[in-house]
């Protein structure tokens, strides 16, 4: 049989070029199934815009739904039009003098260390005294370990007392994480007015983690196979952000430390091999968990899918009847074990894995009922979370209440990206708002109060460390709502009135200026969220958004100036300022901590570049 072109109906012999072009497209429109949906309304049919795409020349970067970039977009035009010399020249001399002084601190705080050390030995010779370094452990250990239980306390403080009790003469297997644990304690007390602080900085200085990285690399692959080594490298990688490592990187990690627990074979069950003792199994199983939640935890703020399926895995948790009670260790009676906070956070761990691989994806109408599912099973799991109260009304045990405040924030921060990812509209539901007030309250309750000066506490540098990206978050969207609170009815018995919401913005932003400003975030970021609360205070309230974002910056501004002036003057009187710093030359501040610079500020579009250097 001869073989015969496809031709279509509508494809004449005489047909011009787009008569043929109209009769193919007819024709690929028949073969089409009926209950097509086109492309355009598949898009505008509400279901999640998965994260953010920056396009910039040829370069093209994906931020994951993060919220950063989204606030960042919101003040763009504001931004561009008011922060130019030509615009405003009182507030661009201002805005110009701050950051000569933030850069000036900036190379303060990032000085070189005393001593360039290169070997564990060194370390040893110079660790501070045993009562320091007693404190920094214990420090540690109450910051992270009643969640994370990557130590083990029960195994790893006898093997510790017998390190200080006599300093060994060579090696020793467990000096890698008192190291470790040590400095990731000092990292939050440097910025205290703890009595220790001055022996944090001088073992920060040392550069520790610097010297257990190096040590690392130099050990030979079969030697990395040990559960110690994995303890030493979660350690590492739990102290990236409060070292200022960038959110990307820090998720990269953690997704390289799951897969290597699972080369080690934590993620099968322990109890189904009978060569492990029952401690060894609690160790590996424990370990297990921090490190999935760790990798589930920069996930979530990432905005990207975590490293581990559920059913990758044997080893995960669901409640235990042996676990003590969380109303019975949040009572403050006697505890009778030291992994309460792990165990209550287990039993809701794989719903929450399984939600984090959900909402970095596209949601179709199976995934929305699969969301809503897993849901429904993390809130069961989690109903015994303990109720935030408010210091002043009923005081709160002091060792407690950051336990309390990272379990609300969490909750609330789970919501929010649930509640986003099944109605991604760009005005938040009151769920969402309800959630994003109680994360700026939690950092409320942990913050000095706006007219102290004295430093904050090491709690609250690792309360932000953790959250930055659902503060961000919490800020944005109540933002978002205030831009239409007027078109809303307010009702009477309300704690989310306008006024509140405003007070909560203004609180969160004078804790960034007054306590927090210089280790955990930057002068875009805090000009950003002065510029987002302004414009919802004007439109919220139908005022001239120019006059309003004006007046708050120069406020914003003010504040800041007066506070790194003061900050500056100790290191001048003791001759460690860095006098070579001119404010003529005012380049990005993130030049200062990163290897490159965005732009050179003060061009018009620098809080345009969306880049991984301050993103």
């Amino acid at each position: 049989m001869e073989w015969q072109p496809h031709t279509t109906p509508a494809l004449k012999a005489n047909s011009t070029a787009v008569e043929d072009l109209q009769a193919r497209i007819k024709s690929l429109e028949a073969m089409m199934p009926v209950n097509h949906t086109p492309l355009s309304k598949a898009h505008n049919s509400g279901q999640q815009p998965v994260g953010t795409i920056t396009v910039k020349g040829d370069r093209c970067r994906y931020y994951g739904s993060g919220y950063q970039s989204g606030l960042f977009n919101r003040v763009q035009n504001t931004a561009k039009s008011m922060l130019q010399p030509s615009a405003d020249p009182d507030l661009w001399t201002l805005v110009k003098e701050v950051q000569g002084l933030w850069k000036r601190h900036a190379a303060d705080a990032a000085s070189a260390p005393t001593s360039a050390l290169d070997s564990m030995a060194q370390l040893r010779d110079q660790l501070p005294e045993k009562d320091v370094c007693h404190f920094l452990i214990q420090s540690y250990f109450s910051m992270y370990e009643e969640r994370l239980v990557v130590l083990h306390k029960p195994t790893f403080m006898p093997l510790f007392s017998d390190f200080m009790a006599k300093l060994p003469q060579s090696s020793s297997g467990i000096e890698p994480q008192i190291y470790a644990a040590m400095a990731l304690a000092a990292y939050h007390l440097q910025s205290s007015d703890h009595s220790h602080r001055t022996a944090a900085k001088a073992w920060l200085r040392l550069s520790p983690f610097a010297v257990i990285e190096a040590w690392l690399k130099a050990l030979p692959r079969r030697a990395r196979g040990q559960v110690s080594i994995l303890q030493t490298r979660a350690l590492i990688i739990l102290s990236q952000q409060a070292r200022g490592q960038h959110i990307e990187e820090h998720w990269q990690a953690t997704n390289a430390l799951v897969r290597s627990a699972m080369i080690l074979g934590l993620h099968r069950d322990p109890a189904q091999f009978k060569s492990f003792s029952p401690l060894q199994a609690d160790v590996r199983r424990r370990l297990w968990w921090s490190v999935v939640e760790m990798d589930l935890w920069a996930s979530l703020s990432y905005g990207m899918p975590a490293a581990l399926c559920p059913e990758d895995t044997d080893c995960m948790p669901g409640i235990r009847p042996d676990a003590v009670d969380l109303s019975v260790y949040l009572s403050g009676l006697p505890r009778d074990s030291c992994f309460v906070i792990q165990d209550f956070l287990a039993r809701s761990l794989l719903g929450r894995l399984a939600i984090i691989n959900i909402v970095s994806h596209t949601l179709d109408e199976a995934s929305r009922t699969r969301l809503k599912q897993l849901w429904g099973e993390v809130e069961e799991a989690m109903k015994d979370l303990p109720h935030l109260v408010e210091s002043s009304t009923a005081p709160m045990d002091t060792g407690l209440k950051p336990v309390v405040i990272f379990l609300k924030s969490l909750h609330s921060t789970l919501v929010i990206s649930v509640e986003r990812s099944l109605a991604p509209e760009y005005t938040p539901n009151i769920t969402c708002v309800h959630s994003a007030t109680e994360i700026l309250s939690c950092l409320a309750l942990l913050a000095p109060g706006s007219e102290e000066t004295n430093a904050p506490e090491p709690q609250l540098g690792q309360f932000l460390v953790e959250f930055m990206h659902g503060i961000y978050k919490a800020l944005t969207l109540i933002c978002m709502h205030l831009d239409h609170f007027q078109d809303v009815a307010e009702t009477e018995d309300s704690p989310w009135d306008s006024t509140s919401l405003f007070q909560l913005l203004e609180v969160s932003l004078q804790i960034f200026v007054g306590n927090v400003a210089f280790e955990h975030t930057t002068l875009k970021t805090i000009l950003a969220l002065s510029i987002s609360t302004s414009l919802a205070r004007a439109r919220s309230n139908g005022w001239a958004e120019k006059n309003v974002v004006r007046e708050g910056l120069m406020a914003t501004v003010e504040s800041l100036r007066r506070r790194l002036s003061d900050a500056t003057k100790p290191a001048e009187q003791s001759g460690s300022g860095t006098a070579d710093v001119s404010l003529d030359e005012i380049m990005s501040l993130e030049s200062a901590f990163d290897t490159e610079a965005v732009v050179d500020w003060p061009s018009s579009d620098w809080l345009l570049e969306l880049d991984e250097a301050w993103l």
